[in-house]
């Protein structure tokens, strides 16, 4: 079997390897000690309360990203329709950004 490089273990890194394993031998190279390019979630605490707050994911939708929403349907990830809003508020600066 033909090995494969794979570098980065981002959205589009993690699609290829994917979408070739079955044909070759494919490893996956990432400069960090984590998987996932920009996305994480990171734990936010406000009043006492954690939240789990995703980043790096912006935007998804058919019309922008179709591929990416057929490979999410071929993986069987289930999706929830949601209003696209986003603020920024600095405590330090008093900067609020909606």
């Amino acid at each position: 079997m033909k090995k494969v490089a794979v570098i980065g273990s981002g959205i589009a890194g993690l699609s290829c390897a994917h979408l070739l394993h079955k044909h070759y031998d494919v490893t996956v190279f990432e400069k960090n000690d984590y998987i996932g390019g920009h996305t994480a979630t990171i734990d936010v605490k406000v009043d006492g309360v954690e939240y789990a707050v995703d980043t790096g994911f912006i935007v998804f939708n058919d019309r922008t990203y179709p591929y990416f929403e057929k490979l999410l349907k071929r993986l069987g990830v289930e999706r929830q329709k949601t209003q696209m809003s986003f603020s920024v508020h600095n405590e330090q600066t008093g900067f609020e950004y909606n």
